[in-house]
């Protein structure tokens, strides 16, 4: 594992989803750079970037982990922990918001790079891919209304090539992924997907 540092500023959130509306729920809030200059600059440099802020009272003195699941012609081939705050060190949450942020880049033709920035640590992760340059980062939760109970995982990103509809070639289909709300893990099943990176965060 390498560990790395970058600087990136100026973002301002784009979209808000709940998990439920009473006093024990939990919220999301995605975010995404808004400057045009650094949305340039991501494109030209093939990054895909994530801020994640969760909230909620429930998240005070839990501890997060974030793991993921690599499925490689429609089965699961692995499953790793990216981060447990509870080791080495005993790292709850302090408060009632939890925010990191997730780049991803292809580094080499079949490899792409990880970089996940906790608020006290950062972890750099590699992962085999196809030589497809089709590759996106997207959210599993959309604008779908749901509760988020401790303990459980919650899928919250997955890094996938697109669906290619044999009656549209040509087209990238990422949203049709997600629409009729199919599972990440029947993905490979249903849309012959041959190979994706789903992340999810448990608090425990």
């Amino acid at each position: 594992m390498t560990l790395r540092l970058l600087l990136i500023a100026l973002f301002i959130p784009v979209s808000h989803t709940l998990f439920g509306q009473d006093n024990d729920s939990i919220s999301v809030v995605l975010e995404r750079a808004e400057s045009q200059g650094l949305r340039d600059y991501f494109h030209f440099e093939g990054i895909d970037y994530f801020k994640l802020s969760f909230k909620g009272k429930e998240l005070n003195g839990k501890h997060y982990v974030i793991i993921s699941k690599e499925f490689w012609n429609k089965e699961l081939t692995k499953v790793d922990t990216i981060l447990d705050s509870a080791v080495p060190f005993d790292m709850r949450i302090n408060g009632e918001e939890l925010n990191f942020t997730v780049m991803v880049k292809k580094t080499k033709i079949d490899t792409v790079e990880f970089l996940f920035s906790f608020p006290w640590v950062l972890v750099a992760e590699e992962y085999k891919t196809t030589k497809e340059t089709t590759y996106s980062l997207r959210n599993l939760f959309g604008g779908i209304e749901s509760k988020h109970t401790i303990g459980e995982g919650f899928k919250m990103l997955v890094y996938s090539l697109p669906y290619i509809d044999p009656e549209m070639p040509g087209y990238l289909q990422y949203c049709e992924l997600t629409r009729e709300g199919i599972p990440p893990e029947d993905w490979g099943a249903k849309f012959g997907i041959e190979h994706y990176i789903m992340f999810e965060l448990r608090l425990e």
